[in-house]
């Protein structure tokens, strides 16, 4: 039974007959339309009441009208009165609206309850820090049923393999929405047992260097190409988590999150600037999703809690003081 049944069943017989093959067929866009202009009398004053163009109502109750050759309007000097068909139908059409109007308020209501799984997608060397920010909002939502994937690539949300992504790129995050909350700052690392092993080295690229397998192809998998010798690269890595538990044991330096790094005591900025490989921080969702209150909610309450550590994200906070080895005046700092 369809819906349009259901209203037919459920009241009194109709006196047209018509009347229920149309209500059987209409869709709620359709209700909608004529409900409008059975009210206002008039076209021009529907359309205004709709938010559309007052040719737009005039084709679609043409075309209903046409589909089933009945008339739903007799038109009048001073706009349009219903037909006989169409007061029959308009008793159901106004059940229909309210029954409507119900179910949005309850799905609204159940909604703000904010509850529901809400899948996130962070990337492997953001686990560590972000933790902490996800069991606070498991607290403060005990609804909300959260999801982590370790993934660091945006098609997870493409395909709807998550509901939320942070990333780190500077490229345009079309087709998702979001926004750039962040710039995340990066600085050239070491372990300070590897510092303390390597006192003699004055030049960044007589160190060891931690990069990228062949897998990574980006800015600064070309720098290293062009200003770290080959001998000097004593591993490379598929992922950023790896490159930091390499860095942390002591493999070599390597370009790390001052996000990440600064948070560790166990290492130490090589030089203090901040390396230009910095990237914006994006808090992305699906298009479909973005309203959703669960969904808003988890992306409200991120983004409040990584405002608390905007400075370490952004590299403004080094921690305690860093060694420094005089870098190689010919050596760009990167």
């Amino acid at each position: 039974m369809t819906l349009s049944d259901a209203y037919i069943h459920r009241k009194s017989p109709i006196k047209h007959p018509i009347g229920a093959i149309i209500l059987h067929s209409m869709i709620w866009d359709d209700v909608r339309y004529f409900l409008a202009v059975a009210r206002e009398g008039s076209i021009r004053r529907a359309a205004v009441a709709l938010g559309v163009n007052h040719s737009t109502v005039s084709r679609r109750i043409r075309q209903l009208e046409d589909r089933y050759g009945a008339r739903l309007f007799d038109p009048l000097p001073s706009g349009f009165s219903l037909t006989p068909i169409g007061e029959d139908v308009l008793e159901l059409a106004r059940d229909i609206e309210l029954d409507m109007s119900t179910l949005a308020e309850r799905m609204a209501g159940r909604d703000v309850e904010i509850s529901g799984s809400v899948r996130i997608s962070i990337g492997d060397n953001f686990v560590p820090r972000l933790a902490p920010l996800l069991a606070r909002m498991a607290t403060t939502y005990p609804g909300m049923q959260i999801q982590v994937a370790v993934s660091n690539h945006v098609a997870d949300l493409v395909n709807r393999e998550a509901d939320i992504a942070l990333r780190v790129s500077n490229l345009d995050p079309e087709p998702m929405v979001g926004q750039r909350i962040a710039t995340m700052a990066m600085a050239a690392y070491a372990s300070r047992r590897y510092l303390a092993r390597n006192r003699g080295l004055l030049e960044l690229s007589a160190f060891d260097w931690i990069g990228w397998d062949e897998s990574w192809t980006n800015e600064h998998t070309r720098w290293m190409q062009q200003a770290i010798p080959k001998k000097n690269i004593s591993c490379r890595v598929n992922s950023p988590a790896a490159m930091y538990e390499m860095t942390r044991a002591g493999a070599g330096v390597a370009h790390l999150l001052c996000y990440v790094g600064d948070a560790d005591a166990d290492l130490v900025r090589v030089i203090p600037e901040i390396s230009e490989f910095s990237a914006g921080l994006w808090l992305l969702t699906h298009p479909e999703l973005k309203n959703t209150a669960r969904i808003r909610a988890a992306i409200d309450f991120i983004e409040q809690d990584l405002a608390k550590e905007i400075d370490r994200i952004e590299g403004r906070s080094p921690g305690p003081a860093r060694s420094r080895p005089a870098p190689d005046p010919h050596m760009p700092i990167r």
